[in-house]
């Protein structure tokens, strides 16, 4: 039997395999699920210990491995290795550690992955299934990579103002299903909930159904007819859609990367997908994966604490409107510095190196460069996969769309390796390879600053791996200005976007120009804002609502017009009397109420808050037992009110003070244009 694994799971003594032929059809395959334990003794010596566990029931085997010992990986030790059944480990590892004979070593990542991994497959990739084996069909990494025609279909329950917060067919109306391809099916609440539900499913053949939340999973499996069918066409339940507004293609990707199937990749973080690549890797070298971290941080005296503790090079940028600017942009600096420099836990600082030896500007660290770190060697190979990925996408086709998906999903995973590197629970980790990150980012930022200025550019501003650069006189073209700090730096930039004109603003109270604030106008291209790049304002923060970004998108439009000083002043001022127009409509009531939901998130129980801002106050207006951590939808009045509760009053002071926050760029847009002045040249040292 051969397909593409689409999903596996553990059933008793079984690894059940959901397989989909190359025409799309779904077969099921069991082959047998065995448990490794990895364990070294503690109270007792290793002959002893594997004397006690292979008497044991249910236990198949017992032997001995060499394995490398965290923190460093110099040294071996021997490890006992016990093959058993999956009920029979979890009785195992429980007496071992209750009795303190032993410590378990390699429980991540999780059984499925392990099983999959084990067998040199990985999860949404294509498989030979026979005699009770699995056999890879492709290699695991491959790029680029086939995937059969994928049904999949997305249910949503919808209200008055869009999704409710808790499941309950009080608070909708109507019930989507949005397959990946074709027209969406809309169905009444009463027609949904007495059989029509069951039978729109099935009629869109579907092998993937995607819901909200598992909440209203639960709810749609128990409409009658809708769990039966959904088993009976062998189509796969995603109990949540992919987590960081990645699409059903990103997730098939991080499937790829980690070796966890569809249904459950959806739970996982960033952290889990990326600790998963790394943990492969340990596992291929023979690295022993702890529970826990093993590395904590060395003592330091606060001057040293000062020097090392300071992020990303970033400068404040002077405030005002500069002309014909260029954003330069480095390819995924961080995690390229991570892969080029050796940067890993077990490299850096490691007093049995034998040498050679790179010293960290500013923070001192050593880095081994006698083998290849663990880390290093993972992100590295991410990086090779997203730029194979960019190019796929960039030669277009019909797949174009998909490798889009899958990079921007690899790229999430990039954007995480530098932080869990100095994760507190980071199972490959240590504060100071995280510190070596930052400071080689920092010397790599100041080198491409001196290459810039000596290219006849002006340096607007940077902010950690982009540089906002004007052309003087004497300036040369922008691509000889990359192939310059690329030279220089020997890491890979881009030009990320090109300006008519950006302008910096300060900050509310200080004057000061804040860095990660500001309004561009692109010569091409286009964002969520039309022709527009915004960072860091009112207007463009995720829990704004409708009516606030509405408000701004009619603004802007008034500032495209504009070629000239001139023109963008008169532009901004009739901007912010877009604003001006927005608060006369709401005070008049003539907004929609939907335009005013507003979503944030909790990180813990409403319960658990002590003060008491909007979306705590709204979710605690949900049912007992419904608000809980995640998102909240609701209306800011008087009393702040969850969604669920029906359309009701609104604070037309909260709003208008929103758009009023939402106007002050704008203004400053104007004063800036009317005392425009020429930015100086930024030094350093």
């Amino acid at each position: 039997m051969r397909g593409w694994l689409l999903d596996a799971r553990v059933d008793g003594e079984s690894l059940r395999l959901t397989l989909l032929d190359e025409s799309g059809d779904p077969s099921m395959a069991e082959v047998p699920a065995r448990e490794r334990l990895y364990l070294t003794p503690r109270s007792v010596g290793l002959e002893r210990l594997a004397d006690s566990l292979s008497e044991l029931e249910g236990v198949l085997s017992v032997g001995v491995e060499r394995w490398l010992m965290p923190p460093r990986y110099r040294e071996e030790a021997d490890v006992l290795v016990v093959d058993c059944g999956p009920r029979e480990a979890r009785l195992i590892l429980r007496r071992a550690q209750e009795l303190g004979l032993a410590e378990a070593w390699n429980r991540f990542p999780s059984l499925i992955q392990r099983a999959i991994r084990a067998r040199g497959a990985t999860a949404c990739s294509w498989v030979e299934v026979r005699g009770g084996e699995v056999r890879p069909l492709e290699d695991p990494g491959s790029v680029p990579y086939e995937v059969p025609e994928l049904r999949a279909v997305r249910v949503s329950f919808l209200g008055w103002a869009g999704a409710p917060n808790a499941p309950s067919w009080e608070t909708v109306d109507r019930v989507r299903l949005s397959p990946l391809r074709g027209e969406p099916i809309e169905l009444s609440v009463e027609r949904a909930r007495f059989g029509e539900l069951a039978d729109a499913i099935k009629s869109l053949l579907p092998q993937v159904v995607a819901f909200d939340s598992p909440g209203w999973a639960e709810l749609a499996l128990r409409v009658p007819g809708v769990a039966r069918g959904l088993e009976a066409a062998g189509a796969v339940v995603l109990r949540r859609p992919p987590p960081l507004g990645i699409d059903l293609w990103g997730a098939v990707e991080w499937s790829r990367l980690s070796a966890l199937p569809l249904s459950r990749v959806v739970d996982a973080t960033i952290g889990q997908v990326l600790t998963s690549a790394e943990a492969f890797e340990a596992l291929r070298r023979g690295y022993l994966i702890p529970e826990v971290r093993r590395f904590v941080e060395s003592w330091k005296s606060p001057s040293r604490l000062l020097a090392a503790d300071r992020g990303g090079l970033v400068l404040t940028p002077r405030p005002g409107v500069y002309w014909d600017v260029y954003q330069l942009d480095f390819n995924s600096l961080y995690p390229s510095i991570i892969a080029r420099e050796n940067v890993s836990p077990e490299t850096v600082n490691d007093p049995s190196c034998p040498g050679p030896r790179r010293e960290v500007p500013e923070v001192g660290h050593l880095i081994c460069l006698d083998r290849r770190g663990l880390v290093s060697e993972a992100v590295g190979r991410l990086v090779e996969r997203r730029a194979r990925l960019r190019e796929l996408a960039r030669l277009g086709g019909a797949d174009a769309e998909r490798y889009e998906s899958a990079q921007a999903a690899v790229k999430w995973v990039l954007v995480a390796c530098f932080g869990y590197l100095g994760y507190r629970n980071a199972r490959f980790g240590s504060i100071e390879a995280y510190e070596c990150v930052t400071a080689l980012a920092r010397d790599v930022a100041r080198r491409a600053v001196r290459a810039a200025e000596g290219a006849g550019y002006r340096v607007l501003h940077v902010l950690v791996d982009s540089l906002f650069v004007q052309p003087t006189p004497e300036a040369g073209s922008v691509e000889e200005l990359v192939r310059i700090v690329e030279r220089e730096t020997g890491y890979g930039l881009k030009v990320e976007a090109e300006y008519e004109w950006v302008a910096f603003f300060s900050g509310v109270t200080t004057g000061e120009g804040v860095p990660s604030r500001y309004l561009g106008r692109l010569t091409s291209g286009g964002t969520e804002w039309g022709a527009f790049k915004v960072k860091g304002l009112e207007f463009a923060r995720r829990d704004a609502p409708q009516v606030v970004r509405k408000a701004a998108m009619e603004a802007l439009s008034e500032l495209e017009r504009a070629e000239s000083p001139g023109e963008l002043e008169g532009a901004s001022i009739r901007a912010v009397e877009v604003f001006g127009a927005w608060a006369r409509r709401l005070a008049r009531g003539e907004v929609d109420l939907a335009d005013l939901v507003v979503e944030r998130r909790l990180s813990r129980d409403p319960r658990w808050y002590e003060r008491s801002p909007s979306h705590v106050v709204a979710a605690r207006g949900l049912r007992p037992g419904k608000g809980s951590a995640g998102a909240v939808r609701y209306v800011e009045a008087k009393t702040p009110y969850p969604v669920d509760l029906g359309p009701g009053g609104y604070s037309v002071e909260r709003y208008l003070a929103w758009l009023d926050r939402a106007a002050r760029p704008f203004r400053a847009l104007a004063r800036l244009t009317r005392s425009e002045r020429p930015g100086r040249r930024l030094i350093i040292n």
